[in-house]
């Protein structure tokens, strides 16, 4: 069951803050998983909860994600006893989920500021279901470069809203457009999540 609670704006106005659900799954990830966690539990909205997926990990990253547990009780820890995928894990954490929204985070991934405000904003203003969010590259060195800014030369017509049709044909990249297609980074709303019937593949990303 999804958790709705209420803010105040400014102007002293009750407004609807819906639950995110940000789903983790992890694999032998203690050099990434702390600090990943860590972006999550940092951002500005505050109406959300983490949902670990332990892929029956055999390093120290299940200790690390008990530990952060016990400093926040928005995360929760669901465990594989076999160690089944990415995909998988992504689906164990949608069933275990109570938020309004769904949103995919891998455990190398790091959540800018301001990122789940930002995409929630999006989705209520637009009334869409699904908002993409853009993504930087960060390597070992620690060089960011701008993903998919490279990818869509950072052209006015990569934003906006688009609907299904658009969408498959940016994907496919005709007439040179482009539209990132990926689970992480990405905000969905939960009922259409469940009503699509959507799921990964076992063995996939």
């Amino acid at each position: 069951m999804s958790r709705t609670v209420f803010r105040l704006n400014e102007m002293g106005q009750k407004m609807k803050s819906p639950l995110i659900s940000v789903v983790l799954p992890f694999y032998n990830a203690q050099e990434n998983l702390e600090e990943a966690v860590r972006s999550v539990l940092k951002q500005d909205y505050g109406n959300l909860e983490l949902v670990l997926v332990n892929d029956a990990s055999t390093d120290r990253s299940p200790r690390i994600a008990e530990d952060l547990r016990e400093m926040d009780s928005r995360i929760r820890i669901i465990s594989h006893e076999t160690n089944k995928g990415a995909g998988p894990g992504r689906n164990t954490g949608v069933s275990h989920s109570r938020g309004e929204y769904i949103f995919f985070l891998d455990s190398d991934d790091l959540l800018k500021a301001g990122a789940l405000k930002l995409l929630l904003e999006t989705a209520e203003r637009d009334h869409v279901g699904v908002v993409i969010g853009s993504c930087e590259q960060l390597d070992f060195e620690g060089t960011i470069s701008g993903h998919d800014r490279n990818m869509d030369f950072g052209e006015a017509a990569a934003f906006g809203v688009i609907d299904g049709d658009e969408a498959v044909r940016r994907w496919l990249g005709i007439n040179g457009t482009f539209l990132p297609v990926r689970p992480w980074g990405t905000l969905i709303d939960a009922d259409l999540y469940r009503r699509s019937g959507l799921t990964f593949c076992p063995g996939e990303h």
